[in-house]
């Protein structure tokens, strides 16, 4: 099995990301290091070539660089794999994302989900995760560049969720979070305790005594603390490149457009009213009848 990420460069958890991969036996291959950022779907146009130079049946695993911690062996994640697909190895497991027990915080978080994505099979995957065998992928990668066009500015998370939608028989969602566990906290970090995620003589495990292969820290979850509880040195520098207020402000401006695309409609309807309900309250300021009502309460 083969575990792949994409970074150009080093950045936030991405240097845990080498050393539990060389903990747990893993060769870890990093694609476009060096090379000048071009946008998150450019990860499926790397891949896409990667693969043509592997044998087709080879199980690749895809993570995220900067957000995700690995938890097992190869073996491990492999069986994991196998025993999901049950044999049709034309499936791809792929990771869904889990949320906070904190009411205000889950809730703003799905209301944001729910603007810009799309939930397949009632889940809102995530394209950060996910394993598949190589014939399966490269088929995936052409398959939703010929379906969607994968414009430099396309975003790979809203492709691989339509894509999913149309097609969601080529798709194993892990939902009891067997191999990937997908934490979503981004505007906070998480504590002791939290998402039912215990961690004991360095070794994590999540609700029901369900053990991740992979936990993945999505949209710049703070997970400092299960960094120190799995025995990482914290000290270690991250080389941040971008404050969370960044990342935010940036991903404000990213989904915006998206949000405005999908919505047009009702947000000029919900403008027209306003401006016509706006009109009448001004016009009743200044009709006769509204200033002599005014003048006798005044007497």
């Amino acid at each position: 099995m083969k575990l792949v990420t994409v970074a150009t460069h080093s950045e936030r958890y991405f240097p845990y990301l080498k050393l539990s991969a060389e903990k747990y036996g893993h060769e870890l291959v990093v694609l476009g290091w060096g090379e000048k950022w071009k946008g998150f779907v450019w990860r499926f146009e790397l891949m896409r070539e990667y693969l043509k130079g592997l044998d087709p049946n080879e199980i690749v695993c895809f993570v995220d660089a900067f957000d995700v911690v690995i938890l097992q062996d190869p073996q491990t994640i492999e069986a994991k794999f196998l025993k999901h697909i049950k044999g049709d190895k034309n499936r791809i497991l792929i990771s869904r994302e889990e949320y906070s027990h904190k009411p205000v915080e889950n809730g703003f978080l799905l209301f944001l989900q729910s603007l810009v994505f799309t939930k397949c099979k009632n889940e809102y995957i995530n394209a950060g995760t996910y394993i598949g065998v190589v014939s399966n992928l490269v088929d995936l990668f052409q398959n939703m560049c010929d379906e969607f066009k994968c414009a430099p500015d396309s975003d790979d998370q809203r492709m691989i969720q339509e894509y999913c939608k149309k097609h969601s028989s080529k798709f194993i969602i892990d939902t009891n979070c067997d191999v990937f566990l997908v934490i979503n906290s981004t505007v906070s970090s998480i504590k002791p305790g939290e998402y039912d995620i215990k961690i004991n003589n360095g070794t994590l495990s999540y609700k029901n005594n369900t053990y991740p292969s992979i936990i993945h820290a999505n949209g710049y979850t703070d997970i400092d603390y299960l960094i120190a509880e799995l025995g990482y040195d914290t000290s270690i520098f991250k080389a941040d490149g971008e404050s969370k207020s960044h990342f935010v402000w940036k991903s404000i401006m990213h989904y915006t457009p998206i949000v405005f695309e999908r919505f047009w409609l009702f947000i000029l309807i919900t403008i027209s009213v306003l401006i016509y309900a706006y009109r009448l309250k001004v016009k009743s300021l200044f009709a006769p009848g509204f200033r002599k009502r005014t003048t006798i309460r005044k007497g």
